[in-house]
């Protein structure tokens, strides 16, 4: 496993013996120190454009992305998950696509902790919307479940890669859908791939899964 996933489980590990959640603290260290903010997605992720949204069903709220995060510390922000999300984009971004079966599993990992910041946020599903909407909802302010309730999928790598499909993508812009426990699609025009990973066996085709929104 890569040294820096590596570094971000066991820095989330550690929290888990040490933080409080029921005030504002760093999700990967503990800290109530420096408070910054970690955005459910990443901004490189949406490149960083203010006028998107996305909606939770069944209430179809949107959510601004900007808006849309999680308490973290200045240190973990900028060092641990800054070279995390680094390590994920050099991968993604590269012209060949055939990626080893370690870069896999990393770009699970990636997945799997979207899948765990995503759980503390509350959200149960998740996809994006083009609207012209000023919505500025997305605000956290205390977590809605047990984050030691999550963390352990972190470790719980497949034994295989096969629920990860990683394809050139059919369209230019961005796309997301999020299920959660059930399955995460991401379209980066930017990085020129799409990515789909199943976490369970229950939805078998990808029409199934759009039909839900």
């Amino acid at each position: 496993m890569n040294q820096t996933i590596l570094t971000l489980l066991q820095s989330i590990e550690k929290n888990f013996e040490i933080s409080d959640y029921g005030k504002e603290c760093c999700i990967i260290c503990g800290t109530d120190k420096n408070i910054t903010k970690e955005h459910l997605l990443p901004k490189w992720v949406f490149e960083n454009d203010v006028k998107k949204s996305f909606f939770i069903s069944p209430e179809d709220t949107l959510y601004s992305y900007r808006l849309s995060y999680l308490p973290c510390c200045k240190t973990c922000n900028s060092s641990v998950l800054g070279n995390f999300e680094h390590h994920i984009r050099e991968i993604l971004k590269r012209e060949n696509k055939n990626f080893t079966i370690s870069e896999k599993e990393d770009i699970i990992f990636w997945i799997k902790y979207l899948d765990f910041k995503f759980k503390i946020f509350g959200v149960e599903k998740a996809c994006h919307r083009n609207t012209k909407s000023k919505s500025n909802i997305g605000l956290w302010n205390k977590p809605k479940n047990n984050p030691k309730n999550f963390f352990y999928d972190l470790f719980d790598l497949p034994a295989t890669t096969n629920s990860l499909i990683i394809s050139e993508p059919k369209q230019k812009n961005f796309d997301f859908f999020y299920w959660k426990d059930h399955y995460f699609s991401i379209t980066l025009p930017q990085c020129n791939v799409s990515i789909i990973y199943f976490f369970t066996n229950k939805i078998e085709n990808i029409e199934e899964f759009c039909n839900i929104f």
